[in-house]
């Protein structure tokens, strides 16, 4: 047996690093035994605290179970002590109407009365509902209640809203405190608004304001007032052009063997042609307006391209001019020759020969705003939406017209709704705003997330109805966001974080907005 003194000189062993080094040929597996009874004690531990660990979160999630169910429990109980409430005051209204003999507005209380509470004694007898035998109730015969008193039926708004004032306050305390869940605040706010659409806390919750008699997003008045703003600015671009001088042709510009009847520039925009002087100078004012324009509309300076040019010719002058045209294949030539005009590629320039006036000046407009918002935005057919619905938007409140589309026909466009819905579009007694309303409140609206992620290519005409619809309310409602948003939407970045941080709202929550937002404009 040892001693003690040996068995605490082993332990000392078994327990010092340093001791285990000198402790000669048995130090070795000494310090092995060692090891096994630490990492046995090490497991025992740690799952010791495995276990409460454990426990612990066990306990927690009890605990948070607990607080949900009693969260839940208290806002049942205030819901319900909030309708009972109401019940009762309506039912004192309902009394009060049929005081004041005004017969129809109190069988509507007592209707409303039902909703709240389906087996309500006093509102069934008001009816003269009469009780079957498997106690249901029934409606007797029909009775002819009417208002006979103009008095009290001006009153009635008033005590109407003192009776649900304090349904509507709990209400919107319960939909304050549900913080950030949307559904719940949804359906505080919808049941105080089913009984009192008017109802001023509910609306004043929700951010809207008052026009008239009507309660409105904010997007909507601010809008109204907008649109006298961009006309003012369309007004003050376009007699702010300079007078237009004469130019000469350089040697990088495209001449054919007629001579130029045009030739002459306003601003940043030449114009050579073989249109009449009043077109070739109308083609150069509107478009040097549509730089001061886009700034007044965005805010951000948009530069022209240099020494930006406008070929402007008559129809019998295209293929002379197409044969012209350096640095091209004979596969682009074929394909430009086809076209009522074109870029020049590898150019900034444009060249145009639609046979009108009008055509002319509306797709030169078109392609000016193009090359401003690429240098502007840095914006490209990859955002397709907005190439398309700007461009569209800002020539038409320039000059009046929207003919130019750069969305060809795509499968899409293929069906009868579709054919019917260009061929709307393209005429010029059409509201494009409420055909945008009755696409948004159809039972397949397009998507706004999908509708960002599309380039110009993909687009069909549904595409370009809903997006001319987002950039009117942007332009429109939210000028103090829509450069920032044109800018992050072409870079590609993701729509939902765009519309997030740009706007403040998610995708589903901007889809509702815009679609209440047409409804308002109207």
């Amino acid at each position: 047996m040892k001693s003690l003194t040996q068995l605490a000189l082993l332990l000392l062993l078994c327990s010092s690093p340093s001791a285990l080094a000198a402790a000669g040929a048995g130090g070795p597996a000494r310090a092995a035994d060692a090891g096994y009874m630490a990492r046995g004690a090490d497991a025992g531990n740690t799952a010791r605290a495995a276990d409460a660990g454990n426990t612990a979160r066990a306990a927690d999630a009890g605990t948070a179970r607990k607080s949900d169910a009693a969260a839940k429990a208290k806002d049942g109980d205030e819901l319900a002590q909030a309708r009972s409430g109401l019940r009762d005051r309506l039912l004192e209204l309902a009394t009060w109407c049929n005081t004041s003999e005004i017969f129809e507005e109190r069988d509507k209380v007592y209707r409303q009365v039902l909703e709240l509470d389906p087996d309500n004694l006093d509102a069934h007898k008001g009816l003269r509902h009469s009780r079957a035998p498997d106690g249901t109730w029934k409606e007797s015969s029909k009775r002819d209640a009417k208002n006979r008193n103009p008095k009290a039926l001006a009153d009635l708004p008033k005590k109407r809203a003192e009776a649900i004032k304090p349904f509507s306050t709990a209400l919107v305390a319960m939909a304050r405190a549900a913080g950030t869940d949307a559904a719940a605040q949804k359906a505080c706010i919808d049941q105080v608004l089913a009984l009192d659409p008017d109802d001023a806390q509910a609306h004043e919750f929700l951010g809207d304001v008052r026009e008239g008699d009507l309660w409105v997003l904010p997007d909507t008045v601010r809008g109204k007032a907008r649109r006298a703003e961009i006309k003012g600015f369309a007004s003050s671009a376009l007699a702010g052009v300079a007078a237009p001088v004469g130019e000469t042709p350089s040697s990088t510009d495209i001449v054919i063997e007629k001579p130029w009847t045009s030739a002459l520039r306003v601003g940043s925009v030449r114009v050579f042609g073989t249109v009449g002087a009043e077109e070739a100078g109308n083609i150069a004012r509107s478009c040097d307006a549509a730089g001061a324009f886009a700034k007044s509309i965005f805010g951000v300076e948009c530069p022209f391209p240099p020494q930006f040019t406008f070929y402007a010719l008559e129809k019998k002058d295209k293929d002379a001019f197409v044969k012209r045209i350096p640095d091209i294949d004979d596969a682009e030539r074929a394909r430009i020759v086809k076209l009522e005009g074109s870029g020049i590629p590898r150019r900034e320039d444009v060249a145009l020969w639609t046979g009108d006036p009008a055509r002319t000046l509306d797709a030169a407009v078109r392609h000016t705003l193009s090359h401003l918002f690429g240098r502007g935005f840095g914006m490209t057919t990859n955002s397709g939406w907005a190439w398309e619905a700007f461009g569209l938007y800002l020539t038409r409140e320039l000059i009046g017209t929207r003919l130019t589309w750069f969305v060809s026909d795509s499968p899409a466009d293929a069906t009868a709704a579709a054919t019917s819905l260009r061929g709307r579009l393209l005429s010029p007694k059409t509201n494009w705003m409420n055909e945008a309303l009755t696409l948004f409140a159809s039972e397949n609206p397009p998507h706004i997330d999908a509708l960002m992620k599309r380039d110009l290519g993909h687009l069909d005409t549904r595409d370009v109805l809903a997006g001319y619809a987002l950039a009117a309310y942007l332009i429109e409602a939210r000028p103090d966001a829509a450069a920032n948003f044109v800018k992050r939407s072409s870079a590609g970045e993701d729509p939902a974080l765009v519309v997030k941080e740009v706007l403040g709202f998610t995708l589903p929550e901007l889809q509702v907005r815009l679609t209440r937002w047409l409804t308002e404009r109207r």
